[in-house]
């Protein structure tokens, strides 16, 4: 083929590239629209260009988690170009849209293709989540890997940790243990319950993890509990290695039956929810899962107890769903566990607010156990505000300015309008008040009725909702002090006003 065909050729494919990326934008959670325009695309006998419509199909099934196939045959239908003598990369979609996967490839063909090829189609088994499938192709090529590569090679690491993943997920823990054994005495990897960790790759702590749910499997709790804090004490662990990490030690509470107040096992996930964020989604969705299995096992006298469950529930609740990539299956479940978040919150009381704020929402929440508990923290903030306000008015008063140290005049005659407004929530304040120190005119106080406000209703005496005792000055008709602003009052004289 000569220059100008090669150029055709490229600006084809890459034309196929944008085609098909595009449609997997503008479809999401529409498996069946993309699957019809990804087969209305020509790979003009490319065999690159089929195995990327390939590759798009196998990722729209498996995002889907159903087999779309039996529901239009003619849909799936995907081949490669020549059967026969397909491409590494048509070899790939193949396994990935094939019910049967590797299975459905020809074992002479499979004898013929790269050792790199049978370990990516035995990871498209591992996502696929046929660990049985992946766990005999990586078994037949664990030595080849070996031999190629080398003990002390990552690529080693990577198969074998893989292969101890699927022995794992198949109850072939113990098989597990001895694989990881190996990989570490022939890559001279130190680990274990007498010698500290010391990774150096991030290959070497997913192999050490991968060690340690082996030894989890086969309940070998004090072995496990000793890697995985090691893997903690290493600061070469990676945060998502990290992460796990603590989240297997907090699995390992529950299992043992500790206190669902354990303050150490509270604050161990409260380190593994500092990398929210900063985790691949499938560590997120772990994160969530133990969360939520920590909440469910919580009495609500006990969570003022726990401070972390709060500072938990505050950084999840501001995770935003759109950002969220895996699979729609694991999506819902992901929308139901922020769901059960929002009910943990309400039930147990955790607020997402702190310092003094907190206090306000406590004291709002005994006086109504009823009350949501998003309302109790807008009513506490502004309860704090209002504190806040109170206290800078006596600030102002006791510092010696001259002009606001003054004596304030307050006017308690009826005018035709009111212009007091007391919620109850904020400060009992009006509109009618000047910021400079001008006059307060209330309207109709013989009919005015009080309301009261959160500190009334703290009391538990008979008389909680009464307010406080009138000042001797009022029936003298003398000015007196204000206990809250401390500045001068004059003009109130019956008790009504004061009210």
């Amino acid at each position: 083929m000569d220059r100008h065909g090669i150029a055709l050729g490229e600006i084809h494919h890459l034309q196929v590239l944008k085609s098909v990326a595009e449609i997997l934008v503008i479809t999401p959670g529409q498996p069946w629209i993309a699957v019809h325009k990804l087969q209305e695309i020509d790979h003009c006998g490319s065999k690159r260009s089929n195995a990327v419509i390939g590759l798009a199909l196998g990722s729209l099934q498996s995002a889907a988690e159903t087999n779309l196939k039996r529901h239009d045959q003619k849909s799936w239908t995907w081949t490669p170009i020549s059967p026969d003598e397909p491409a590494t990369m048509e070899i790939m979609a193949q396994a990935m849209t094939q019910n049967d996967s590797v299975r459905s490839i020809p074992s002479s063909k499979l004898e013929t293709i790269s050792l790199e090829t049978k370990v990516l189609l035995a990871f498209c088994e591992i996502g696929r989540k046929a660990f049985n499938v992946a766990h005999g192709l990586l078994l037949k090529l664990l030595q080849e890997v070996e031999s190629v590569y080398g003990t002390n090679s990552p690529e080693l690491l990577l198969v074998g940790t893989a292969l101890m993943n699927c022995c794992n997920a198949t109850g072939r823990e113990k098989e597990g243990q001895n694989l990881g054994k190996h990989i570490a005495e022939v890559g001279h990897i130190s680990f274990g319950t007498q010698k500290e960790v010391t990774t150096k790759t991030p290959q070497e702590a997913h192999l050490i993890l991968a060690m340690a749910d082996s030894l989890l499997g086969q309940s070998s709790y004090e072995e496990a509990e000793e890697l995985l804090l090691q893997l903690l004490r290493a600061p070469s662990t990676p945060r998502g290695v990290s992460t796990r990490a603590a989240l297997r030690l907090c699995k390992m509470g529950r299992r043992q039956q500790k206190a669902p107040s354990d303050f150490d096992d509270w604050s161990r996930l409260r380190d593994a929810i500092k990398n929210f964020y900063d985790v691949s989604d499938t560590v997120k969705y772990e994160c969530l899962e133990e969360v939520i299995c920590f909440l469910s096992l919580l009495a609500p006298e006990d969570s003022p107890k726990i401070p972390q469950a709060s500072e938990i529930v505050t950084d999840i609740t501001k995770y935003e769903i759109s950002t969220y990539t895996g699979s729609a299956g694991s999506r819902r479940n992901f929308i139901d566990n922020l769901a059960a978040l929002r009910y943990y919150r309400n039930s147990l009381g955790l607020f997402c607010l702190s310092g003094p704020e907190l206090d306000y929402c406590r004291m709002m929440r005994d006086a109504y156990p009823k009350a949501n508990i998003q309302f109790c923290e807008n009513i506490g903030a502004k309860n704090w505000q209002r504190f806040q306000r109170i206290r800078d008015l006596r600030a102002s008063a006791v510092d010696g300015d001259s002009k606001v140290a003054s004596e304030l005049l307050v006017s308690m005659e009826p005018c035709s309008q009111s212009v007091f407004h007391d919620s109850g929530l904020g400060s009992s304040i009006g509109s009618g008040v000047e910021p400079d120190g001008g006059f307060l005119t209330l309207s109709s106080v013989d009919d005015a009725k009080s309301v009261i406000s959160i500190n009334s209703n703290m009391s538990t005496d008979e008389d909680s909702n009464a307010l406080p005792d009138m000042p001797a000055e009022i029936l003298s008709e003398e000015p007196f002090t204000c206990y809250v602003c401390k500045r001068v009052i004059r003009g109130v004289t019956r008790r009504q006003q004061w009210e």
